[in-house]
């Protein structure tokens, strides 16, 4: 199962990740998810190679 790598920033501009194996979920890069209770963009996403 492939793993991606979720690059994000909030409204203040402050960046985070995430791993997931269910990409379906956060869409594509400039989608607007919440994350931890906070707008998030997405800025990137990369695949896992293991």
């Amino acid at each position: 199962m492939n793993k991606w790598h979720v690059l994000f920033k909030d409204e203040k501009g402050k960046r985070g990740w995430l791993v997931t194996s269910d990409l379906d979920i956060w869409g594509k890069v400039g989608t607007m998810k919440v994350i931890d209770k906070k707008l998030c963009e997405i800025v990137a996403i990369h695949e896992v190679i293991l």
